[in-house]
């Protein structure tokens, strides 16, 4: 393969497995507004922002 494509794949798994470990973070902020935690200690426990874990109560 050429050294662009490799780039190029490489490039593709790293953002794949970004967007896995974001998802993963969602999930387990889901779960933590499900047993009643509150929104400051998700935010530090999962690193999303307090404002994305706002949002994910709000829905």
């Amino acid at each position: 393969m050429c050294k662009a494509l490799e780039e190029y794949a490489q490039e593709c798994i790293e953002n794949g497995y970004s967007k896995g470990l974001t998802n993963k973070a969602y999930e387990i902020a889901q779960n933590m507004l499900s047993e009643g935690l509150q929104h400051d200690l998700i935010s530090r426990l999962t690193g999303l922002s307090e404002e994305a874990v706002l949002k994910l109560s709000q829905q």
